[in-house]
């Protein structure tokens, strides 16, 4: 099976979570697949820094612990992938064999994410996008 190189990121500053000890990553595209991931930094490192602001398949962010996904979530300011494009990422990494544990579904940014088991999330997608909830923080003030 596929799996990550585990090196501690340490823990992310300036994020609205404190348990938020996650990177960022983007897919470069759905039939070459190639994962990129780093540590954001707040106005240093974003999304678009991995490749220029060119297109990418999806984005999100994650949390890797001993080669594997604790939890993933598509969430990216710059690309906000769409529903669609999230599943098949999940199901790209299914195919590489990575072990993916959660999908964080968020309403907005002031709630604290719901967890849910990556198939179940494949499965109860479109019903969730419908009851308005996403794999990205829509930010409140």
């Amino acid at each position: 099976p596929g799996s990550f190189t585990n090196q501690p990121a340490g823990l992310a500053r300036d994020h609205p979570y404190k348990w938020y000890q996650g990177c960022i990553w983007v897919l470069s595209d759905f039939d070459d697949p190639v994962f990129y991931s780093h540590m954001g930094i707040l106005g240093r490192f974003h999304h678009s820094s991995f490749l220029s602001g060119e297109k990418v398949a999806s984005a999100g962010e994650w949390r890797v612990e001993n080669g594997a996904i604790v939890w993933i979530n598509g969430a990216s300011g710059h690309y906000q992938p769409e529903t669609w494009r999230f599943v098949k990422t999940l199901l790209v990494l299914q195919g590489k064999g990575i072990q993916v544990g959660s999908v964080l579904l968020y309403r907005t940014s002031k709630e604290p994410p719901k967890e849910m088991p990556w198939q179940q999330y494949i499965d109860q997608s479109g019903v969730l996008e419908r009851d308005g909830w996403k794999t990205w923080p829509t930010f409140v003030a």
